[in-house]
């Protein structure tokens, strides 16, 4: 387990650039989709369950936490 986890932070390390950057488009997007998906729902099927207005405001907590994230460090 302990050499799996140095290999990972290797990895980490060496792509840390692009993954801290990347992290911020894939935490966001997420977010955007959950919105979307849920938008697309209450046009189709109108209001059904409270999970659609919790599922919105979790896609839309997940856009603004994600523009939160701090910077690629150098």
């Amino acid at each position: 387990m302990a050499r799996w986890a140095a290999r990972s932070h290797r990895l980490t390390q060496a792509l840390s650039p692009n993954f801290q950057s990347s992290r911020v488009a894939v935490s966001g997007g997420a977010g955007v989709v959950l919105l979307g998906w849920i938008a697309a729902q209450l046009l189709i099927i109108g209001y059904v369950s409270w999970l659609q207005p919790a599922m919105a405001l979790f896609g839309a907590l997940l856009v603004v936490l994600a523009r939160r994230l701090p910077p690629p460090a150098s």
